[in-house]
């Protein structure tokens, strides 16, 4: 029985890794570039010390505190404001992809990772109502080796976010 479970493991990887294989050997040779180069970037702003990490998967800064905000709890309705960036070539925020400034209506949603992408539900996680903070996320706790509109495969998103309203939960 042992034996049967172990080998059905190493066949689920196998199969797993040739699917990831796969999607990455469709990625333009100029997204896996920029990627490489995100990477090293991602990890000089970590070690300059301005962003603190969150469980490997991105990088965040609190830019406005609010002792007495309602904490988001996994789940819970927030409403945000945010504008989304690809990382330019300094590390820094680079093109926009979307935002919802421009049209003054912040989005609101249960935060959890099936509404989000996985790495913005778990910075989201990190604050409070009426906080402000830079995330800096990973592709693959982003959109991976999936190009969207807008949006390279491989891409380092940076979010500016806004908590403007939790609901009680």
């Amino acid at each position: 029985m042992n034996r049967y479970l172990l080998v059905l493991t190493i066949v689920s990887s196998i199969v797993s890794f040739s699917a990831c294989s796969s999607d990455s050997d469709n990625i333009p040779a100029q997204d896996k570039a920029r990627h490489s180069k995100e990477v090293k970037l991602y990890d000089s702003i970590k070690q300059a010390g301005d962003f603190k990490e969150h469980k490997n998967m991105l990088l965040y800064k609190i830019t406005k505190t609010n002792a007495k905000g309602r904490k988001i709890v996994s789940g819970q309705t927030a409403y945000f404001h945010y504008k989304g960036n690809l990382m330019d070539d300094k590390g820094a925020a680079g093109k926009q992809f979307d935002t919802t400034y421009d049209d003054n209506r912040p989005l609101y949603t249960a935060v959890n990772t099936t509404q989000l992408i996985q790495g913005w539900a778990e910075g989201m996680l990190l604050l409070k109502e009426g906080e402000k903070a830079i995330f800096i996320i990973k592709p693959e706790y982003a959109y991976g080796s999936r190009a969207r509109t807008n949006i390279p495969a491989l891409s380092h998103l940076i979010f500016d976010v806004h908590v403007t309203r939790v609901d009680q939960y």
